[in-house]
């Protein structure tokens, strides 16, 4: 008798990691920490797990990144 192997069919949780531009220019009721906060509860809501949050100050975002090069790798 030939052994029939299993296939998972369970579909893994989507993650996401927050990124996030504070522009010094200008001024917002909201801190970054708040507009992450927001957008942690829109992912789980979609059914997102949060694996972590990255967030930068900058004078003017880099148009090619958005961020800086600094940034990327992580």
């Amino acid at each position: 008798m030939t052994k029939m192997a299993l296939i998972p069919t369970a579909m893994s949780t989507p993650r996401a990691l927050l990124v996030g531009v504070e522009l010094r220019s200008i001024s917002s009721m909201l801190t970054i920490h708040d507009s992450l906060d927001e957008l942690e509860q829109l992912a789980n809501t979609g059914g997102m797990s949060v694996v972590g949050r990255i967030y930068q100050k900058l004078s003017v975002p880099n148009s090619a990144t958005y961020m800086v090069q600094g940034k990327l790798p992580n």
